[in-house]
Formats: structure tokens, C-alpha cells, sequence
């Protein structure tokens, strides 16, 4: 990885702002194929604990795509999973491998580790990272676009880039910035908290989800003994059950018939009830030139679809894709068809999710499952 303290002046072909694994699987998909100079900013240092990522065996086919050690991956940063345990429809519990999968076996991801593994290989296969970096200005020239950072300890630094790709997640602050808003399609958000697994018990290897009047609880297992907790429902009702509020939550979650059950096993983090978004969204950039949108900043998915991180890096593979026809071979629809494509994607899984919402029955006239019935919010 070329020295930070080096770069007063960059000039890359490609510019990715994000270094989630959309960005990075974006990153890879560039450097395995092509010539094509990559660099890759991160604002963060990715060192937060996430809720948690459970994944099918697909996953392992893109790592193969992008010439990583998806055996290596597997055994140091994956951990096999009984799929999930859901209280859904009724008050019985039942199992299933995933909501659109029939495959049998599904993993657990330890995603700190595995972000990054992704980061390593970009530089190992000679990308330019620079974490704790923020873009602060931007201007397109009708070829390149004209960027200014600062970097956490560096200061300045101005890249010069014949193609720009959003790759910041949900919030989509990049499109945001150039002027690209989201068509959102709900309100969710997850609001939880991570506990600690008692000395001497061990954890089961499966996701728990149990509905509820308001929306629906997640349980997940995290690597280091934790367990994450998180209640989906829309920010306006978060406000009004008060859910940012520690005790109002426990209390929100002593009302559920199965889930409350487990925290015996474990201690309570001390540590803040947190708020993350959660919605659905599609964007539309294709009209801006030398532009690309991946990952969720691109399309987002209801957690209950399980397309998190698959959807992420698949996306970011297929923008490779196109960034290399739009750059090495002068196709001009190339960017165009993969938003079409991403489109689709949304349309399927928006009919999908509906009918998994439809399968809940017992509190349709509240407002959180009458919401589910709409199309938007």
C-alpha cells in the first residue's frame, strides 16, 4: 500500500468513497480484471461492531470470482450457522434455512475481520486506501472528476479521477452531495444493543426473529461470546415507544414470548441503546457522467430479506463490470444497463418482501403491518 504521507496529488482512473464490502468488491473487480488504477477512501476506521451477517454459500462464489481465498475466508471468518429460528405468523416457532433460500447450509459472519480481509486484498493487489478520510470537495470537468480530501493526519489531498463511484452506504452521502436523492420506500430503522454471553454457556448457532404488535425483533450471534439485539419498526413509532431510552427498550423486549427468555444467559453491554437505518431504497444516477452508485447506496433491502452483504458485493462486482466497458471500451449503455438491472432486482425483491410481511397476520390493523400493505410510506 503506497505511503499516506506521499500522496499530496493523486491521479487514479478510479475513485470508490466507501471501504465497506461494496466498495472494496468494486475495488477487486477492477484491479483482477483490468489495468485500471484504483484508489479508495474510508471515512471511518471499521472498527464498530456490526449486528451481525448471516450468508449463504453464494457468498464464496463472488470471493472465488474476485481471486480471493474464499477456503481461507471461510475457515477463519465464517462460522457454520443452523439458519434461523422465526416466531412469525404465529406464536410457533419454526426453522428455515433463509427467507429466498433453499440452501442448506448458511454461514455467520465475522464482519470486522472480514471487511478487513476485503481492504488487504485491495492493496495487496495494488490499490491506494486511505482510511480516516473524508471528501470535502468535488467538481467534474465534462472527463474527470476533481476532489479534494482530508485525511485525518495527512490534511489535503486533491485526486484527479476519470470515474467516481458511491460505494457510502445507506446514507448515500456522496450521491447526496453531487445532487442524487434516493426514492425511499419506508421509515424502518433497528434500535438495539449488544450483551455478553455468560461463562459457561454456548451460544446457539442460529438467528431468531419474533414479531410483534410494533415490528420485529433480530437476535444474532457475534463473534467474542456477543449476542446483538435489535427491534425493527419505523422511526416515528421508535419516538413514540421512547426506544432510545434503555429502559423503555428492555421493557419493549420483556414483552416478547421467546426472546426475552435468552437474556438470562447473557449480561446486558453497558453501552448505549443505538439507532441505525434500516429502509428500503432505490437511486437513480445513470444520468450523471462518470458516476456509479453500489452496495446500498445504490439499493437497500428490509433486513427480513437477508440480501445485506451478498447483494453488496455482487452489486459492486457488476459496476466493475461496467466502469470497464464505460472506460476501456468506450460503451456508453453500460451504465445504464446495470442500473436497469439493479432496478429489477429492487422490483423482485419489493413484490417478495410484501408477501413476507403478508404472512403476519395477527396485528393487521396496526400501523406498522398496515404499512407493510402499502407501496410507499
Amino acid at each position: 500500500m503506497q505511503d499516506v504521507s506521499e500522496l499530496n496529488t493523486i491521479e487514479t482512473d478510479v475513485l470508490i468513497v466507501g471501504g465497506g464490502p461494496a466498495g472494496t468488491s468494486t475495488a477487486l473487480g477492477l484491479l483482477a480484471y483490468s489495468d485500471l488504477k484504483v484508489t479508495l477512501i474510508e471515512r471511518s476506521e471499521l472498527n464498530h461492531t456490526r449486528i451481525g451477517e448471516h450468508v449463504s454459500p453464494s457468498l464464496f462464489e463472488i470471493l472465488d470470482y474476485l481471486k480471493l481465498n474464499a477456503d481461507k475466508i471461510k475457515t477463519e471468518f465464517a462460522t457454520p450457522s443452523y439458519g434461523t429460528a422465526m416466531a412469525w405468523g404465529s406464536e410457533r416457532v419454526f426453522s428455515m434455512n433463509g427467507i429466498y433460500t433453499t440452501e442448506t447450509a448458511t454461514y455467520q459472519l465475522d464482519r470486522t475481520n472480514f471487511d478487513f480481509e476485503l481492504l488487504k486484498a485491495v492493496a495487496e493487489q495494488g490499490g491506494i486506501i486511505l482510511p480516516r478520510t473524508e471528501l470535502v470537495e468535488h467538481s467534474f470537468d465534462g472527463t474527470h472528476w476533481k476532489i479534494v480530501l482530508k485525511h485525518a493526519e495527512r490534511g489535503l489531498i486533491h485526486i484527479k479521477t476519470r470515474f467516481l463511484v458511491d460505494a457510502s452506504g445507506r446514507s448515500g452521502g456522496l450521491s447526496k452531495r453531487i445532487g442524487i436523492q434516493q426514492e425511499r420506500k419506508d421509515k424502518l430503522v433497528g434500535v438495539g444493543a449488544f450483551f455478553q454471553l455468560k461463562k459457561g454457556v454456548h451460544p446457539e448457532k442460529y438467528q431468531f426473529i419474533e414479531s410483534t404488535m410494533d415490528g420485529w425483533w433480530y437476535r444474532s450471534i457475534l463473534p467474542g461470546r456477543l449476542m446483538g439485539m435489535t427491534f425493527f419498526t419505523d422511526s416515528d413509532l421508535a419516538s413514540s415507544l421512547r426506544l432510545s431510552n434503555r429502559q423503555a427498550w428492555f421493557d419493549h423486549l420483556s414483552k416478547t414470548q421467546h426472546l426475552k427468555k435468552e437474556l438470562e444467559q447473557y449480561v446486558a453491554s453497558a453501552s448505549e441503546i443505538w439507532t441505525r437505518q434500516a429502509h428500503s431504497q432505490i437511486t437513480s444516477f445513470s444520468d450523471t457522467s462518470n458516476f456509479i452508485v453500489v452496495g446500498d447506496a445504490a439499493t437497500s433491502f428490509d433486513p427480513v430479506s437477508s440480501m445485506g452483504i451478498g447483494f453488496a458485493m455482487s452489486s459492486g462486482c457488476s459496476a466493475a463490470r461496467a466502469i470497464r466497458k464505460a472506460l476501456n471500451e468506450n460503451d456508453s449503455d453500460a451504465i445504464t444497463t446495470y442500473e436497469n438491472d439493479l432496478q429489477r432486482q429492487f422490483d423482485a425483491y419489493w413484490t417478495q418482501r410484501q408477501a413476507i410481511y403478508a404472512r403476519e397476520q395477527r396485528w393487521s390493523g396496526e400501523v406498522f403491518w398496515e404499512r407493510r400493505r402499502e407501496y410507499d410510506i
